[in-house]
């Protein structure tokens, strides 16, 4: 699921990061605190994930190592929990093909 893993994250820095806070993809795995957001800057990326993914992220999910790939991460997790047979035919996809999930 790799592929899936890059859109989440491309969606996650469209829809969610970007209009909020300005993190690029070559910034993907920095901590969003070393590149100057603050906690509140967090709360209100969570909750327009939230918002934008139709989920529920915990605040204690995102803690002060919160990466733009780590949000995304978050998003794939929430969304499978919601919608479990999109992550059972990502694995019956994975078992035809010998890709990983």
């Amino acid at each position: 699921m790799p592929g899936d893993a890059s859109k989440a994250l491309a969606r996650v820095l469209k829809e969610v990061l970007q209009p909020v806070f300005p993190v690029t993809l070559e910034d993907a795995d920095r901590k969003l605190f070393e590149l100057g957001a603050d906690s509140l800057t967090l709360v209100h990326l969570l909750v327009r994930t939230e918002m934008v993914f139709d989920i529920e992220i915990d605040v204690e999910e995102i803690g002060g190592e919160l990466t733009a790939s780590k949000l995304a991460e978050l998003v794939e997790k929430h969304l499978g929990e919601k919608h479990p047979e999109r992550a059972s035919e990502g694995r019956q996809r994975s078992e035809r093909t010998g890709d990983d999930v």
